[in-house]
């Protein structure tokens, strides 16, 4: 931790020097400034103006999460208009609007997004039946399983709207 010193000198119009002698001053005033070791930058902020580290830490979390998100959008939909081996990184964040640097932050390549996709679209599955499954525990498990999943599979992957939890 540092502590500042800070001095501040005003004068007159006039100022009396050693000897008797007079000078007028080009400034004002005269700011001295001395630092010591101990100086603490928030000792000299107001406290009303301190942004905490965490807070700080929080929006660029929310960024860096709502950024991710753009790029698994625009990775959908590019996969989906021109498949997997037709679609490349440089569409992707085209379609995102972000840098091409900016995909590399969040993802190591193409197949690294594409398996993220995958992932998040079976784990979706999984907590719509399980759901289901759960709400209806007194029907047969596989005519379950086929009325809910299929369905929801089929709208996830060509954009329509997924059925809700009751259609099953």
């Amino acid at each position: 931790m540092r502590r500042i010193q800070c001095t501040y000198y005003q004068f007159s119009d006039q100022v009396k020097l050693p000897g008797g002698i007079l000078s007028i001053p080009t400034e004002a005033a005269i700011l001295h400034l001395t630092f010591s070791r101990e100086m603490n930058y928030h000792s000299v902020m107001n406290d009303d103006s301190q942004t905490t580290e965490q807070d700080g830490q929080r929006r660029n979390t929310r960024r860096r999460t709502r950024t991710r998100a753009e790029l698994l959008l625009a990775a959908r939909k590019v996969f989906a208009q021109r498949g997997y081996h037709e679609a490349n990184i440089a569409e992707i964040t085209q379609v995102a609007d972000v840098g091409v640097g900016t995909f590399y932050l969040h993802f190591r390549d193409k197949d690294e997004v594409f398996n993220t996709l995958l992932d998040e679209g079976f784990q979706d599955m999984r907590d719509h039946v399980a759901a289901i499954v759960t709400q209806q525990a007194a029907k047969p498990i596989l005519p379950l399983l086929v009325t809910t999943g299929v369905p929801h599979a089929i709208a996830s992957s060509t954009g329509m709207p997924k059925p809700s939890q009751s259609d099953g």
